[in-house]
């Protein structure tokens, strides 16, 4: 008898390249499993940046507005000025203030810092720093800055002079 010889001796996959297979393809779905996660984390911690500049930027405007007073001070819990009126309130339950402030009574998870100091070439101007950061105990904290250099006083008499001849022009 003879034996029939196929043109194609192997008709299927091996054990061996089936397990290869299921291997590397499960290694690649924790490999993205993985960066989607961090993606994840770092859309959340982007949107908490944006939320502490937004507040950062909000509470130095009321500063310079003069409806927070312009003193130095050191990781306060962030409340709505005293001063200022409520105007109205959104469905999502934020209170906005004058100047439609997002400083709500839930911002007070986070904390507040300002810091002055004088320019030692240009006394009328004062270096006003806020920094906002997260109230947090644990984990990393979201922290934002911001500086702005603010007219306390009028300008002296001889440099009043040359901003009207910079006026005139």
């Amino acid at each position: 008898m003879r034996r029939r010889v196929s043109s194609n001796p192997r008709s299927g996959f091996s054990l061996m390249e089936i397990i290869l297979a299921t291997a590397m393809l499960m290694g690649s779905v924790i490999v993205l499993a993985r960066l989607a996660g961090m993606g994840r984390t770092q859309a959340n911690r982007a949107e908490l940046l944006s939320e502490a500049q937004l507040v950062c930027e909000t509470t130095m405007t009321e500063i310079v507005l003069g409806i927070r007073p312009l003193d130095p001070v050191e990781n306060l819990p962030l409340l709505p000025p005293e001063n200022a009126q409520p105007v109205a309130q959104t469905e999502e339950g934020s209170i906005f203030y004058q100047e439609q402030s997002p400083i709500n009574e839930q911002s007070a998870r986070w904390n507040y810092s300002v810091s002055t100091g004088q320019v030692p070439e240009h006394p009328e101007l004062e270096v006003v720093t806020v920094t906002v950061a997260e109230n947090r105990e644990s984990g990393r904290l979201v922290r934002f800055s911001l500086t702005r250099w603010i007219r306390t006083s009028n300008p002296q008499p001889s440099q009043q002079g040359f901003l009207q001849m910079g006026a005139l022009r």
